[in-house]
C-alpha cells in the first residue's frame, strides 16, 4: 500500500471510544509531529454504498436526512470532518480501496489512521491500537463483578454483567480475547469514569483489565494504558440556537436532566451526566446506536423535559443525526463535548513506526 496505516479498533462490537481517540491521535500527527493524516472510516448506517470523501459543512443541517452530509456518510464522518476541517475523511468499506484512494489522492498525505480497523487484517498495519473500555465490568478479570484486584463491583441493570469472553451472539466479542497479540498498545479507555460510576480507584481499573489481557500480549513491551475520555465543553442550545459554552463543572451542576442518546453505550453517558453534578436524570431515553431521530421521538423527549422543568442533554454524535426542523422544536439543549487524552508516550511510540515505515517523515 503506498501510505502506513495506523489502527484502532477493539474486540466487541461497539461503544469503546474509537471516535474521539482516532481524533485525538489524528489532531497529535498533523499539529504536534509533521505527519499530515488522512483518517478511513467506514461509516455505519451511511446511505452512499460507494468509496468517497467527506467535506465538512456548517451545521445547522437540512431536515431531510436523505439529503444531510450526515446520512450521506455517516455521523462518525461527519463529526470528524468538522473536527479536523484539514484532514481528509474517507469513506468506505473496503480498506485497501480507502489506503490506496488516499494515497493517490493526497500526496502530502503521510500516514493514514483507520477507524475501527482491528479486524480488518488485509491492510497491513504499522501500529495497532487496542481500546478496552473500562465502562464494561465484563473486562475485568472476574467478569460479573469482579476483578483481577480483588474488588467487588456494583453493575447497573444495562451494563455488561456477563460473560464478556464469549463471542458474538452469545456475548460482546468480535473475535477471542487471544486477538489481542496484534495489538501494539492496549488503551483502556474512560477509567476514570468507571472509578466513579462503580466506586473503586481509576488505577485499580486498568490493573483489572491489563490482568485480563496480558496472558494475550505479544511481549511484555505492549502497555496497558489509561486513556481519558473527559468531557471539554458543554454547548447549551435554545430551540437550535447557540447560547452559551460552558465548563463542564459549572454546565449542568445541580440541573435536572432527561438524557436522549443513540450511541452504543448509553449508560456510560449518563454515568458521565451524574459526574457533571446533575442534581437528577428525570428521563432516560435510549435508542440504537447511530439511530436517526424522527420529529415524533424529538417531540417526546421534548414534552418529557418540558413536564420536569428539565435540560435535554445529547452527545455531540447525537447532536449532529438532529435536523435543523428538530432542534427548533426541542427546547433546552446541553451537548457534551468530550475528547481522548492521549499518553504522550503512546504518540511518540506511534510516530516512531510510521517514521521507520520506508523512511516516511
Amino acid at each position: 500500500l503506498p501510505l502506513p496505516v495506523v489502527s484502532i479498533g477493539n474486540l466487541v462490537h461497539s461503544g469503546t471510544g474509537k471516535t474521539p481517540v482516532t481524533l485525538a491521535l489524528a489532531h497529535s500527527l498533523l499539529t504536534s509531529h509533521a505527519l499530515p493524516p488522512a483518517i478511513l472510516t467506514r461509516g455505519y448506517g451511511r446511505a452512499l454504498p460507494f468509496l468517497h470523501r467527506l467535506r465538512p459543512s456548517t451545521p445547522p443541517f437540512t431536515a431531510r436526512p436523505d439529503r444531510t452530509p450526515v446520512a450521506a456518510a455517516g455521523d462518525e464522518p461527519a463529526f470528524l470532518a468538522a473536527a479536523l476541517p484539514g484532514v481528509p475523511v474517507v469513506v468506505g468499506a473496503d480498506r485497501v480501496a480507502g489506503v490506496r484512494y488516499c494515497g493517490e489522492r493526497w500526496p502530502g498525505v503521510k500516514v493514514v489512521v483507520a477507524d475501527d480497523g482491528f479486524q480488518h487484517l488485509a491492510v497491513p498495519r504499522v501500529f495497532n491500537v487496542l481500546l478496552v473500555d473500562a465502562m464494561r465490568p465484563a473486562e475485568w478479570r472476574g467478569g460479573g463483578g469482579g476483578c483481577g484486584c480483588g474488588i467487588r463491583i456494583r453493575i447497573d441493570k444495562g451494563d455488561d454483567a456477563g460473560d464478556g469472553a464469549r463471542l458474538i451472539p452469545a456475548g460482546p466479542l468480535r473475535e477471542p480475547r487471544a486477538a489481542a497479540g496484534r495489538a501494539d498498545v492496549v488503551l483502556v479507555t474512560r477509567a476514570p469514569l468507571a472509578g466513579f460510576a462503580f466506586g473503586v480507584a481509576a488505577g485499580e481499573v486498568v490493573r483489572g483489565v491489563e490482568a485480563t489481557y496480558r496472558e494475550f500480549l505479544r511481549d511484555e513491551e505492549v502497555r496497558v494504558v489509561s486513556c481519558p475520555i473527559e468531557p471539554r465543553a458543554v454547548r447549551m442550545y435554545e430551540r437550535g440556537e447557540l447560547r452559551a459554552v460552558l465548563a463542564p463543572g459549572e454546565a449542568l451542576r445541580g440541573e435536572r436532566v432527561v438524557a436522549m442518546s443513540g450511541i452504543a453505550g448509553p449508560g456510560s453517558f449518563v454515568a458521565e451526566l451524574r459526574r457533571l453534578g446533575v442534581s437528577e436524570v428525570v428521563g432516560r431515553f435510549d435508542f440504537a446506536d447511530h439511530h436517526w431521530f424522527g420529529a415524533e421521538e424529538v417531540a417526546e423527549v421534548s414534552r418529557a423535559a418540558a413536564r420536569a422543568r428539565a435540560v435535554v442533554c445529547v452527545t455531540e454524535k447525537d447532536w449532529v443525526r438532529l435536523g435543523a426542523a428538530e432542534r427548533e422544536r426541542m427546547g433546552r439543549v446541553a451537548v457534551v463535548e468530550v475528547r481522548a487524552e492521549l499518553e504522550e508516550g503512546v504518540v511518540e511510540d506511534c510516530v516512531r513506526r510510521v517514521r521507520e515505515w520506508r523512511g516516511v517523515g
